[in-house]
């Protein structure tokens, strides 16, 4: 995509992994109603924060696209970096809530059934994974704070789905479903750094 072009393309891209993300969102859903897993419901609910980052992305990309200025704009890299301060509180957000579920599951455990919470896992890891390929080939010739801030979303999520799958692996093996509460607390803390290097870089990249 040439210059002025190029938030039409991030558009489509956006359009595309929204889709991808929606597909999973509704898998993962069902999935840990079944399976009862908190690492698989708090995997659903960052999908669905994704969902919101997106629409923030677009709305940066059209923004960007109705104003015809250059990246290098002052006023652009102001509006993309208000668009990943955004991500940064939607990423802590979901990590205050799932630290929240962890406490209140520790004092009334629940049985987890690991077979669909493996299977929609494994889903939400492939869907994740598209998206992100996705993302790295629009980051090729849109290298700024709305496309990092949106992949790190999406990368995030696929760690945290390949580690619901290890969850349930360790709880299948052991009968113990503490695992699924060490490993939902695990990626809330995950989560918390990423929002912390998120926000610097957004803060970095708006003066």
């Amino acid at each position: 995509c040439g210059r002025l072009d190029g938030c039409a393309c991030e558009k489509r891209s956006y359009w595309f992994v929204f889709s991808l993300t929606l597909a999973a969102l509704v898998i993962e859903a069902l999935g840990s109603w079944w399976s009862q897993s908190l690492a698989l419901k708090s995997d659903a609910l960052h999908v669905f924060v994704d969902l919101l980052s997106i629409v923030v992305s677009i709305y940066v990309a059209n923004r960007a696209l109705a104003l015809a200025l250059g990246e290098d704009h002052p006023r652009i890299r102001r509006i993309r970096g208000n668009g990943g301060y955004v991500n940064a509180i939607l990423l802590a957000l979901i990590g205050c809530w799932i630290l929240f579920e962890c406490a209140e599951r520790m004092f009334a455990p629940r049985q987890v059934f690991t077979f669909s919470m493996i299977l929609a896992a494994v889903i939400g890891a492939y869907l994740n994974y598209r998206s992100h390929k996705v993302l790295a080939r629009l980051g090729h010739g849109h290298s700024h704070i709305t496309n990092k801030a949106l992949d790190l979303h999406v990368l995030s999520d696929l760690w945290q789905s390949v580690a619901v799958i290890a969850a349930a692996l360790a709880i299948w093996l052991t009968g113990e479903v503490l695992f699924d509460l060490l490993i939902s607390a695990a990626v809330a803390f995950w989560m918390f750094l990423q929002a912390r290097n998120l926000w610097k870089s957004s803060k970095k990249y708006s003066q």
